[in-house]
């Protein structure tokens, strides 16, 4: 019996082209990984921009907070993600 999916593209699909696949690679499986972890939570979130503390990810990878750490550089230094930091008061 054929098993029915009620998908919502807008939040099941991550798209990226070819060239960024790529280049991606070139970083390593840990930064693409991650990456992907954050396009994932932006669908999710409905947003362009992750909110996400590095615990939330390293929970969600099953990641130390080291790796977490050091992809992010990695991906910061490559400029594929950038920081923002909010200063609740």
């Amino acid at each position: 019996m054929e098993q029915e999916y009620d998908i919502d593209l807008k939040k099941e699909l991550l798209a990226t082209t070819s060239t960024s696949f790529k280049k991606l690679l070139e970083l390593g499986s840990d930064a693409m990984a991650l990456y992907m972890f954050y396009l994932y939570t932006s669908n999710y979130q409905d947003n362009q921009q992750v909110f996400a503390s590095v615990r939330f990810i390293a929970k969600g990878i099953g990641w130390t907070k080291e790796r977490v750490h050091k992809n992010n550089k990695l991906l910061k230094e490559n400029g594929w993600i950038e920081e923002i930091i909010f200063i609740m008061l």
